[in-house]
Order: C-alpha cells, then sequence, then structure tokens
C-alpha cells in the first residue's frame, strides 16, 4: 500500500541516520497457513506459487523508491496473520527495532478487520515504532 511505502521510506531514512541494516517483511496474507509463529525454529510454510511474484513486484517497488542510501533486504512470507509473522521475523533476522506504518482505520474497522500495528505492538518483545500520520500526497 502506499502507507507502507512511505512506512518503509521512513524506516530507510531511521536506518541511515543510525548506521543500521532495513529488512522489509511483506506478508501475504494466507488462512492456511499456522495460526501461531514464533521465532525459535520458524518453519515457514512452503510458499504459494504467487508468492514469487509477490515477491518480485516487492523489488520492484523497492528498486523504484528513492530509499537512502542504505543497506535492505526483503522478505516475502506467507502467515496466517500478519503482526505475528512480522513479529517472528524481527526476531529471527536479530533485529534491533520494529517500524510498522499504521493505516489509520478507524476503531470500528480495526474491530472488524484487525490492525497489525497493534497486533505487533502486542506480540513483540522488541521496541515498536508505530508511524501515524503518514501523509500520501499534497493537496
Amino acid at each position: 500500500s502506499a502507507v507502507s511505502q512511505l512506512g518503509v521510506l521512513e524506516a530507510a531514512r531511521l536506518c541511515q541516520a543510525l548506521g543500521g541494516h532495513l529488512d522489509v517483511v511483506s506478508v501475504v496474507v494466507d488462512p492456511r497457513c499456522p495460526l501461531n509463529v514464533d521465532a525459535d525454529g520458524v518453519q515457514w510454510p512452503a510458499l504459494p506459487e504467487d508468492l514469487k511474484g509477490w515477491r518480485d513486484r516487492c523489488e520492484l517497488l523497492l528498486r523504484e523508491m528513492e530509499l537512502p542510501d542504505v543497506s535492505v533486504s526483503l522478505r516475502a512470507v506467507a502467515a496466517h496473520e500478519a503482526g505475528a509473522a512480522i513479529v517472528a521475523a524481527a526476531l529471527e533476522s536479530g533485529s534491533d527495532l520494529v517500524v510498522v506504518p499504521a493505516h489509520g482505520r478507524g476503531p470500528l474497522e480495526s474491530l472488524l478487520l484487525g490492525s497489525t500495528s497493534e497486533r505487533v505492538l502486542q506480540l513483540s518483545p522488541l521496541p515498536v515504532l508505530v508511524l501515524r500520520g503518514l501523509v500520501i500526497g499534497a493537496s
């Protein structure tokens, strides 16, 4: 999403300022995947064939973005739930901080659809930076 792209850009700027590495995790939600995911011996499920196409599109988007000069890696995973997968990937890669954009859904929509940033906050033993108020375009 556009908000996610802005989140990647802000995270890249933070990594550049701190001399860090940016691990981008793109999650395809698939209810056939296991519900519980943890970082100890993560067994990512067999990925659907379309996940390769998803990863390729994400790589293309990253190349097209004007990211600052920072080391970036990308992982596309299929998971039952995005928040748990993001936390598991961060723990597995040894991250120091998890950065997630907030899409700004209202309380009712978040209740019905869930909120990935909220779930990451609940699950992560790592510090979490939630980027709220990212502006898409100017009018």
